[in-house]
């Protein structure tokens, strides 16, 4: 749930959305989010946003179709990486096929 401070005063830590691990002082008019931690005082808070609309649920939802996509690269990645397994394989097959055979 995001709200709007309506009351009170109070150091909030936002880190885990922002990463910042300082804390942010909160007063009347300001907004948190949820996930927020009060740490300092009495917050009396208006819920503005529940949900799939507040903060934490929209980062969640980015997050998430970031990992959904593969990148080009990644593609390519995966493409070149699958030829050059059956090369190494192909290659060692020869090389131990000869020294069994001419090498001894």
């Amino acid at each position: 749930v995001d709200g709007l401070v309506v009351g009170g005063r109070s150091g909030v830590d936002e880190s885990m959305l922002t990463g910042e691990s300082e804390l942010v002082l909160k007063e009347a008019g300001g907004k948190v989010s949820a996930g927020s931690l009060n740490w300092e005082g009495p917050l009396d808070v208006k819920a503005v946003e529940t949900g799939a609309s507040c903060m934490i649920s929209r980062v969640a939802r980015v997050v998430e179709e970031a990992q959904a996509k593969e990148p080009p690269a990644q593609r390519l990645a995966d493409v070149v990486a699958g030829k050059f397994v059956y090369g190494v394989m192909g290659i060692s097959a020869l090389t131990y096929a000869f020294w069994a055979t001419l090498g001894a």
